[in-house]
């Protein structure tokens, strides 16, 4: 476990960060593997344990006995205070947990019935956003969506936490979104990374879907110092000791400098 960094970190509330069950594990090599073979040294792969699906973000920065939440700050220009406690009694809430992911199996041209940011499944599911080759899975079961994820994501707003991509009151984010690495741009020219990205969608769409369940027992609160969340200086939580370490939890935020 990396070293506690008091005032140096930054919080946030991911799923199957670490250990993972064996199907998701598969999936993710499989992806990679093929990155790898298209994008070669253009591609940095992430460490199986450091990929993780991002619920929503905790970050802030220490005010006195406060802690400003950042999105509710950058997004909507609003101060204020995180409740970490009230944060974490929502994943107690049966209404909101727990609740299945797909991943694979959008094909192109299907019929899901529903777009994330107006784009269909099949275009969403594997995209390079900047220097991130991000992949995707959505709540939908048996030909049944449902909004569970950005419901659960609003469910932090009482207790002062935005999510990073709910900037105006009636923005919607349902995507369960993993980044499997990082694509250094210099090294890579357009027309291959848009075949490594055609490549991703049909290997996804021809996957037998996989159903992730999402529950508390997933879930983790993990410190970190860099963004990629890299084991070895990041420290992560269960929900349960989360709990019982709120006031750890609190002196790792920054504090809000002069």
């Amino acid at each position: 476990m990396a070293v506690l960094q008091p005032g140096k970190m930054d919080v946030t509330l991911v799923a199957y960060y670490g250990e993972k069950p064996r199907q998701i594990e598969e999936l993710i090599t499989e992806a990679i593997a093929e990155l790898n073979k298209v994008l070669g040294k253009a591609f940095n792969a992430y460490s199986l344990e450091q990929i993780h699906g991002t619920i929503i973000g905790l970050e802030g920065c220490r005010a006195g006995k406060h802690i400003i939440n950042t999105n509710y700050a950058e997004k909507r220009n609003q101060l204020r205070s995180m409740n970490l406690t009230a944060a974490l009694e929502v994943l107690d809430d049966p209404a909101l947990l727990p609740f299945d992911v797909t991943i694979g199996g959008f094909a192109d041209g299907g019929q899901y019935y529903f777009t994330s940011r107006d784009v269909v499944p099949y275009l969403r599911s594997f995209s390079v956003q900047g220097s991130y080759a991000v992949a995707m899975g959505w709540p939908f079961n048996r030909g049944k969506y449902l909004k569970s994820i950005d419901s659960l994501r609003r469910a932090f707003n009482p207790a002062n936490i935005l999510h990073k991509y709910h900037g105006s009151a009636d923005a919607e984010d349902n995507d369960f979104f993993f980044v499997l690495g990082n694509v250094v741009e210099e090294n890579i020219d357009n027309i291959k990374l848009q075949e490594a990205q055609g490549r991703m969608r049909s290997l996804l769409a021809a996957h037998n879907p996989v159903n992730v369940p999402i529950s508390r027992d997933c879930i983790r609160v993990v410190a970190y110092t860099d963004t990629k969340l890299p084991l070895k200086t990041s420290c992560s939580y269960k929900i349960e000791d989360a709990k019982q370490k709120i006031e750890e939890i609190r002196s790792l935020y920054r504090p809000i400098m002069a």
